[in-house]
């Protein structure tokens, strides 16, 4: 059944291929050039493939954590320890450690071990999310080698809502949100939060029992809540100010593994996030001022191993640039950055610090209404030590009103992270990882008086020389600088839209194969050498039918994951599996007052597989939730 059902996706996508080149054309909108009010990881990331997510499937997911909403609207491989457990990000083949979170242009990468978790992030706090594809550190940040995901909160002037949503679902799963909006023309504020608890004891079958035993996942029991606070006040026409604070708290039982007879472990997260933003915008200049915090702390504990640990990391990000419009055709961003990191860790045997200082620039030019190119350069001091300079380049050719080509480059670098080089076993010795990248794209988009079709086609290439991997060395885990990695793919994305009054189709494919390679080790005949990485598919795709009517919808998303080697020779793999969503929802007005609800049917199929080896993840789940707005 799993391969039929593969089949009818690859064969649905190759059908919405005919439908693109039959749609018949009419008028055709694009773009408006760059003006100095956008964004800058945009607008100076020309020839980069970004993908806003679509604000359906944000609804949908209103009650998930982000990595549950990357795992089915995204070509990001999500790495889950299970439910509600960690859960990383691998971009293109690259690492957790690869991948930036910029909120609200602050880098959220934890600075001890340099990835965030992103089943700590929950959706609803996040007004706009997107995806962006290939590194580009000199834009993002040192360390922004795989590609970044993008969270931004909008201001709220002139809006007035408050809400409140209960959720229940499968494996005691119990939600409570609540949100207010307040604001007029000179001030808001916005206040969100959030209860969850779960038990999380899914079933699955003991394959290392001879019976193969249906059992219930044990000590798995999460419980987590958190609170967003939002206020903004605009100082004159031409300024604003925006303060910002996120606390998150979570409390997980790490369940054992299949076979393993018990695991009392349990690991407890805590972050605060307070970040303060300026601007001033003028018809050529806009400046930014950023200053945050953030403190994070984990505390792990298994009492059967007595094997324990905290860490407690503090960061400070002070952030000021400048965007200016020399002419009608270019752009200007120019700007500095401090970002000192601070960590406590009983790993370590003395606290360890970072400062970082970079300066960037960034310019645009629009040559003529076919072409543009972008250019990024950045520089990075470390503790007074001149680092590798990262640089980007991106062209967009439009080559008439249906086609577009793309072409981007890059070089990047990342620094280890602070465990790389002060855990007790670390290597202060370590070199950073340096990388470079190249991607072509073609986008095809068609537009009638109904209906809109948008293909893109990439192709991709990146090497990252001196990858920091640890292994074993004399009974301890070591980190060295072991690999040449190299990754290369192609991704496929076609959608088609209709809308005719209140009714709206539409479709969405995603395919993705890629190669990621270990090309190079400091072994002597390493049997490793041109072996797909751990725990990275060669192949993925998914797709989304969505159809919606008065305020009514239903939505199918299916979900294909190639296999994932688990061995670094390649012998031994985690078999493929295909996930079947289906989301459906409906509004009711009353006056003033709206009701939403929603049915959610996660695995329809009931599949049993693995994300990672011996992580069972859930069969047959649902969630249904009631909202209301006034």
């Amino acid at each position: 059944m799993k391969k039929v059902l593969a089949f009818v996706g690859l064969l649905w996508l190759s059908c919405l291929q005919l439908l693109a080149q039959t749609l018949p054309a009419d008028t055709v909108k694009y773009l408006p050039n760059f003006t100095a009010r956008s964004h800058r990881f945009e607008s100076f990331n020309i020839g980069a493939k970004m993908v806003q997510t679509d604000s359906l499937v944000k609804l949908i997911a209103q009650h998930d954590n982000l990595a549950q909403l990357l795992s089915y609207n995204s070509q990001v491989f999500v790495r889950a320890y299970g439910p509600n457990q960690i859960a990383t990000t691998s971009f293109r083949g690259a690492g957790a450690q690869h991948t930036a979170v910029l909120w609200n242009g602050i880098n959220l990468q934890n600075s001890l071990m340099g990835q965030t978790d992103f089943s700590l992030l929950p959706v609803g706090f996040i007004d706009d999310i997107s995806v962006h594809y290939g590194g580009n550190s000199a834009l993002y940040g040192a360390g922004a080698i795989g590609g970044a995901v993008i969270l931004n909160n909008t201001p709220a002037f002139n809006k007035q809502s408050l809400s409140y949503q209960i959720g229940a679902g499968s494996f005691g799963l119990m939600q409570h949100r609540l949100a207010l909006t307040y604001g007029n023309k000179k001030c808001y504020i916005k206040a969100r939060t959030y209860y969850q608890t779960a038990q999380n004891n899914i079933a699955y079958h003991n394959y290392t029992l001879a019976d193969k035993l249906l059992q219930k996942l044990a000590h798995a029991q999460h419980k987590s809540y958190g609170l967003m606070l939002e206020s903004g006040y605009a100082i004159n026409a031409k300024q604003e100010i925006n303060l910002r604070y996120w606390y998150g708290f979570t409390d997980r039982n790490i369940p054992p593994t299949i076979g393993m007879a018990v695991n009392n472990a349990y690991q407890i997260d805590e972050s605060n996030r307070l970040g303060f933003e300026w601007k001033r915008t003028t018809n050529k200049t806009r400046y930014i001022g950023r200053l945050a915090f953030v403190n994070e702390y984990l505390n792990y504990n298994d009492p059967t191993t007595y094997n324990s640990g905290t860490s407690l990391s503090k960061t400070i990000v002070s952030e000021l640039e400048n965007t200016i419009q020399i002419n009608l055709k270019a752009a200007l961003n120019f700007g500095i950055n401090y970002t000192g990191n601070f960590a406590q860790s009983s790993g370590y045997i003395h606290n360890a610090s970072r400062n970082n200082l970079a300066a960037f620039l960034s310019i645009n030019n629009n040559w003529s209404n076919k072409v543009k190119t972008t250019a990024n350069l950045r520089q990075d001091i470390v503790d007074g030590v001149i680092q590798p300079y990262t640089a980007g380049i991106g062209a967009d050719y439009k080559l008439n009103q249906y086609l577009n080509f793309t072409a981007k480059a890059n070089k990047s670098f990342r620094l280890p992270t602070l465990n790389d080089l002060y855990w007790v076993t670390g290597n202060p010795n370590l070199l950073p990882e340096k990388g470079y990248a190249q991607e072509l794209g073609l986008a095809i988009k068609r537009k009638s008086v109904h209906a809109f079709i948008n293909q893109q086609f990439n192709v991709f290439n990146r090497q990252i020389n001196n990858w920091i991997l640890w292994q074993p060395y004399g009974g301890a885990w070591i980190p060295q600088n072991l690999l040449q990695v190299w990754s290369r793919g192609i991704e496929l994305n076609t959608s088609y839209t209709y809308c005719y009054n209140k009714f709206m189709l539409s479709l969405r494919g995603d395919i993705s194969y890629l190669l990621s390679t270990n090309q190079k080790t400091n072994v002597l005949n390493d049997v490793t050498v041109g072996k797909q990485l751990i725990y990275i598919p060669r192949l993925t795709y998914q797709s989304w039918f969505s159809v919606s009517y008065n305020n009514a919808y239903l939505s199918i998303n299916q979900t294909y994951t190639g296999y994932r080697f688990t061995s670094s020779d390649n012998t031994s793999f985690i078999n493929d599996y295909l996930l079947l969503n289906v989301f459906m929802g409906k509004s009711f007005q009353f006056k003033k007052v709206k009701v939403d609800a929603k049915i959610h049917i996660n695995n329809i199929l009931n599949h049993e597989y693995q994300v990672l080896p011996s992580r069972p993840m859930p069969m047959r789940n649902f969630l249904f939730s009631l909202g209301v707005t006034i």
